[in-house]
């Protein structure tokens, strides 16, 4: 088993949409990232270890929008962002920190989960740029999906 590489905030992604009841993830055609074989490959064991990175990670890497190492995409919907790569450093950056993750340790998925979840206050502080009806429901989707993860593995 191949060490999966993964941003924090990936990997919070997959528990959340888990929470709203995707138990098998389909590939995004258009960008062509590895989300999905990612997240099924989560979802399906437990074990799986994963090694935090700030850097471009399992998913990204194939992506169309991966470009020198760089995710090229816009955003549109957050103020004072205009860049993806720039929002997304800032979030992880922030779980690194809140969370205290060790980028050079070596992780399982049902340990990284249970991390997440001990610090779930944390996603408020993390997405503060976001309205709050948004952090509240990524936040309530994250509890859901984090103790149905662990639960059934």
């Amino acid at each position: 088993m191949e060490t999966i590489t993964l941003k924090p905030h990936h990997f919070m992604d997959i528990l959340k949409l888990y929470g709203t009841g995707i138990k098998e993830f389909t590939p995004d055609e258009g960008l062509g990232h590895d989300f999905h074989q990612v997240a099924n490959t989560l979802i399906q064991n437990p074990n799986q270890t994963i090694r935090v990175t700030l850097k471009m990670d399992s998913i990204c890497i194939p992506c169309k929008m991966c470009v020198d190492q760089k995710c090229s995409d816009l955003l549109t919907h957050i103020e004072g962002f205009t860049s993806k790569e720039t929002y997304n450093q800032m979030i992880d950056a922030r779980f690194i920190q809140l969370l205290n993750l060790d980028l050079n340790h070596i992780f399982t998925a049902k340990e990284l989960a249970q991390i997440m979840l001990d610090h779930h206050l944390s996603i408020f502080e993390i997405w503060q740029e976001r309205p709050i009806a948004h952090t509240i429901q990524r936040h309530d989707d994250f509890i859901l999906g984090a103790t149905r993860y662990l639960n059934l593995n």
